[in-house]
């Protein structure tokens, strides 16, 4: 059974620094609890199995234990419990940036296509994975928010972030569990279209409930600096420090899409949704300054014409023809 472990520094008063700036570790304690996220979870998260937040403790344990089986999060007692690990850092244009994580132990598929006797194909199943929301606060409050998905990522100016009292809200998609700044989805591979339905009030993580600082690597358990083979192959918490910050782009993700259907026809579009581009550095302070949109995509010429190409026949047909469809349609890795 999991060890029961929380972070010493939990219950803080919300403390607020002169100018946004912190001069003492309470200090940015108080500051990251102030403004950390809600995630608010899908309402299918439970009832179809689709994994909700957990410990990368448990993942440790039962990987050191020898049980190499999927670890599925379902339990929604233990979401009050779940961890956020966050980085504090001052940037020279005087904004702090505050990174949090989260962790995920399974990332169920979106997709799965049967064909008896032919394909038995799962896309975009994998274990375990952190997700990442960022904000920026300047003049003691929250004036954009980095958000996280597949492999790009989008910054929202303060108007279009939803909050609660001072903490922003990131929706969190059904299966690849990235974060967006919106409710929507179509339910698909998509990569804005990953289901974000908030319905039950308990699929939900306060995200300044359990925090923990990734620079705190004194009297922590081994968990916090195991190996990766413990951890299913990602990093270990106290490895997250430096990967973001102030200095890091806005945004990720400048792959074709149609714009007038918001259709993704790339890998990464995180920066055809961003009010920042990613020639801005999130920790700068400027106005707004989205990536200009691209003219529209004929897809659908693009697909006959490698449809056309592809002299291939039986079950190697199939396959191959999936193989041109999933990467325009079905981005979900």
């Amino acid at each position: 059974m999991m060890r029961q472990w929380h972070a010493a520094a939990i219950v803080v008063s919300f403390l607020t620094p002169a100018a946004g700036l912190c001069e003492d570790v309470e200090c940015q304690v108080a500051t990251a609890a102030r403004f950390a996220p809600v995630y608010r979870l899908d309402y299918t998260s439970v009832t179809e199995k689709r994994c909700l937040p957990g410990h990368p403790a448990t993942v440790y344990e039962q990987r050191k234990a020898g049980n190499d089986e999927d670890i599925c999060e379902d339990d929604v007692t233990k979401l009050e419990n779940v961890p956020i690990f966050y980085q504090y850092e001052e940037c020279s244009s005087g904004a702090v940036v505050i990174d949090y994580w989260i962790w995920y132990s399974h990332q169920p598929a979106c997709l799965q296509i049967k064909v008896s006797g032919i394909m038995n194909d799962e896309y975009g199943a994998h274990r375990a994975d952190w997700e990442h929301v960022v904000v920026h606060i300047h003049n003691d409050e929250v004036k954009k928010v980095r958000y996280h998905q597949h492999s790009g990522s989008y910054t929202k100016h303060r108007s279009s972030v939803e909050f609660v009292d001072t903490h922003p809200v990131a929706y969190v998609g059904q299966d690849s569990h990235g974060s967006y700044h919106d409710e929507g989805g179509t339910g698909n591979c998509l990569y804005f279209q990953d289901y974000r339905r908030f319905q039950d009030p308990q699929l939900k993580v306060d995200g300044w409930k359990n925090l923990i600082s990734i620079k705190n690597h004194t009297e922590m358990p081994e968990w916090f600096t195991s190996p990766g083979e413990y951890l299913d192959g990602f990093p270990n918490p106290a490895s997250l420090q430096g990967r973001s910050g102030c200095r890091k782009p806005s945004c990720d993700g400048l792959d074709s899409w149609i714009a007038a259907t918001e259709v993704c026809t790339g890998k990464s579009c995180g920066c055809r949704k961003s009010d920042y581009c990613e020639d801005i550095k999130f920790g700068d302070i400027t106005d707004t300054k989205p990536c200009e949109d691209t003219s529209f995509n004929d897809i659908t010429k693009n697909l006959l014409d490698q449809l056309h190409s592809a002299q291939v026949s039986g079950t190697s047909a199939l396959r191959s023809l999936w193989a041109i469809v999933l990467p325009v349609f079905l981005h979900c890795w």
